[in-house]
């Protein structure tokens, strides 16, 4: 097992004319509470993209507890890692908590509790 829970090394996402991550580690241990800011364009969506391989970077790894995400099926990495978009209007009438809950997957059954967000 890891010592970290989430570990992003050396990511680069290029886009045609644009650099959106250049060279990013970034490191979290299990327990840790972790915020990405920045200004609007400065990549901050890529790097969760890249996290959860919606975009596969052109260099670097990402690992999910030790384990190569790039590697996993999209199942695997839901146990992992769940990825809500910034544009919520996609879903609309879902509570707050049923909002954060969708990045999970489709792992939870019924009604939401507290307990679904740490499984």
């Amino acid at each position: 097992m890891s010592e970290y829970i989430i570990e992003m090394k050396h990511i680069t996402k290029r886009f045609p004319g644009i650099v959106a991550n250049d060279d990013v580690t970034l490191q979290i241990k299990k327990g840790e509470i972790f915020a990405l800011l920045g200004e609007n364009g400065a990549g901050k969506s890529t790097l969760l993209k890249c996290l959860n391989h919606i975009y596969k970077p052109v260099a670097g790894c990402v690992l999910a507890d030790g384990k190569d995400v790039g590697r996993m099926t999209p199942k695997e990495r839901a146990s992992f890692i769940g990825y809500v978009p910034q544009n919520t209007e996609l879903c609309p009438g879902l509570t707050v908590w049923e909002t954060i809950l969708s990045g999970k997957g489709s792992g939870f059954k019924g009604k939401p509790s507290s307990k679904d967000l740490t499984e």
